[in-house]
């Protein structure tokens, strides 16, 4: 019986080394296959992370300049809306003392 057994063992030794010398080569090559999906992959993640970081800096830097456009252009618009307003009261004032002339004149003459 020992002798069975020890005969059963080589048999699937022997099996277990014909089955490596006939399924290595594919098992290598498969290997070899996933290695180098691995680093195609690790190499378009990296490519895809730089064109990211470059996306990201260069919309930071077109949002920062849009900002800086906006606020120039809603600083000169208050100082025009000033201005306007500044001769809208200068031309009040104008028509106010005229009015106040024409009444002094008017009051003169009344005289």
């Amino acid at each position: 019986m020992a002798d069975a057994n020890h005969q059963n063992n080589n048999a699937m030794d022997q099996l277990g080394m014909l089955r490596g010398i006939l399924l290595q080569p594919t098992i290598d090559k498969i290997e070899n296959d996933l290695q180098r999906v691995r680093e195609t992959i690790a190499q378009h993640k990296e490519a895809a992370d730089n064109q990211l970081d470059s996306s990201n800096t260069h919309f930071s830097d077109a949002l920062d300049s849009l900002e800086k456009r906006l606020s120039a252009q809603l600083q000169a618009n208050h100082e025009e809306l000033m201005a306007e307003i500044r001769k809208l009261q200068h031309a009040k004032l104008d028509r106010m003392l005229l009015g106040q002339m024409l009444m002094d004149v008017g009051n003169k003459i009344s005289e």
